[in-house]
């Protein structure tokens, strides 16, 4: 997984590239606890350039949404297309997090 972030005030957007599996994990947990995060409202996903995700992935985004319920942001889950929509959508974490197809 890469991922570039985009700040614009109150929202943070990042931009993810590769796969988000198992091998993901601890580097996905500290982007999302990371002072980046802190003070923003929204922090959107952009998974439009994820092109695969394993069971360990969904298990990554379910985390960051509890992370945002704990602390003070909103999370989106941005763009996710090919193998990535179906997964989510298979495990029904479109009707569990917010999940936007634009």
């Amino acid at each position: 997984m890469e991922n570039v972030t985009v700040s614009d005030g109150s929202t943070l957007r990042i931009d993810m590239s590769g796969t988000l599996t198992v091998n993901d994990h601890s580097k996905f947990r500290s982007m999302i606890q990371s002072d980046e995060c802190t003070g923003k409202n929204l922090i959107i996903l952009n998974m439009e350039k994820i092109e695969f995700i394993d069971s360990a992935g969904m298990g990554m985004l379910l985390f960051a949404s509890k992370a945002a319920q704990s602390a003070t942001w909103s999370l989106r889950i941005q763009n996710p297309t090919g193998q990535v929509q179906k997964m989510i959508e298979l495990a029904k974490l479109d009707q569990m997090l917010d999940v936007s197809y634009t």
